[in-house]
């Protein structure tokens, strides 16, 4: 790959993970609010479960767009990690927004509620995870903001990572490449 195909190739990286992060933005916005609304708990699992595919029909349109109907395993690869490393970025600034300036408290109060009605002191009872599930919540109210942004942040790169090889997998293609091949024989 030439550094002028690279440039491309990160330019629509970006233009694409900035859409998967505004998918994380909002799928992160409706688990705050199912708080309040169930119905967003549900909204933000089904839109989380769909980014990944959302990516693939980008990287198959830039596939067939910008590359002529062929790309690479190694090239889609990198075009995947790429977009999943600019969401990341994107939705770990929305996030650290949140903690930082919103949050205050928020979402430990509502475990630390959550947790405390009797239905949820059976239920962890019954596992036998009642003291690690209160040891968790009093984790996630000792850390700052960064910390917890970064965890989210290398946790989402990871499983970007770890999603891209089968996107890129399935959506790998050297159709266009073969039939310039047939056409100069």
């Amino acid at each position: 790959m030439d550094p002028i195909e690279f440039k491309q190739l990160k330019a629509f990286a970006r233009q694409e993970g900035t859409y998967v992060g505004l998918i994380w933005i909002v799928s992160f916005a409706c688990f705050i609010g199912e708080f309040s609304s169930p119905i967003l708990g549900l909204t933000a699992m089904i839109l989380a479960v769909i980014s990944p595919f959302f990516l693939a029909i980008r990287l198959k349109r830039f596939r067939d767009q910008a590359r002529d109907g062929a790309i690479s395993f190694r090239r889609a690869l990198a075009f995947c990690i790429l977009a999943f490393f600019y969401a990341s970025l994107l939705f770990a600034v929305a996030q650290y927004v949140y903690f930082r300036y919103i949050d205050n408290g928020f979402l430990v109060s509502q475990y630390t509620t959550m947790f405390s009605t009797p239905e949820a002191k059976n239920m962890m009872n019954a596992f036998a995870a009642g003291n690690q599930i209160k040891d968790g919540i009093n984790l996630l109210g000792s850390l700052r903001p960064i910390e917890i942004v970064f965890e989210f942040l290398s946790m989402n790169i990871s499983i970007g990572i770890i999603i891209s090889v089968p996107i890129a997998a399935i959506m790998k293609s050297t159709t266009a490449i073969n039939k310039s091949i047939n056409k100069q024989e």
